[in-house]
């Protein structure tokens, strides 16, 4: 019931402003054709709810995915407070030189990410006496075990790069 209160009086709301503002007037601020898009919705949600019954068919509860735009309500806030609307006009002014920001941080990352496996790439191997750090010294028999020295590469390898 509360659903179908509130759509109501957005609805009602709706009515008054276009009848206060005259139709094209009423249409042409975008926040007024979001708020209309909103209420729209919000009828066809509503006369699927409740004029549908409970076997509706797949292709009505299909159209129920229009319930995911109810997401948008908290839109018709910002519609309504200047503050809110400054907000949002600044953030969305700033997301181009943030994105710019970005792609540049990414540039970087990526040339010093080649630097490092070049740099790197090959030095990952290790020995089979975990007690011997170098390639050079990877050699001959480890007196503890008896066994030969291996130098193997590790699993991970970067040479596909």
């Amino acid at each position: 019931w509360l659903n179908l209160g509130i759509n109501i009086f957005f609805l009602i709301e709706c009515f008054v402003k276009i009848y206060s503002l005259s139709w094209k007037s009423y249409v042409s601020s975008p926040w007024n054709r979001l708020d209309f898009f909103l209420v729209i919705v919000a009828v066809v949600d509503v006369s699927l709810e409740y004029g549908s019954s409970s076997k509706a068919s797949s292709s009505v509860r299909i159209l129920r995915i229009l319930r995911i735009l109810r997401a948008l309500r908290p839109l018709r806030v910002i519609s309504r407070s200047k503050g809110l609307r400054i907000v949002l006009g600044t953030i969305s002014r700033a997301i181009v030189p943030v994105l710019n920001t970005v792609a540049i941080a990414l540039c970087a990352f990526f040339v010093f990410g080649v630097m490092a496996v070049q740099l790197i790439g090959d030095s990952t191997g290790y020995c089979s006496d975990p007690f011997v750090l170098d390639r050079a010294m990877c050699v001959g028999v480890d007196e503890a075990t008896g066994r030969m020295r291996l130098w193997s590469a590790r699993a991970i390898s970067y040479y596909w790069i």
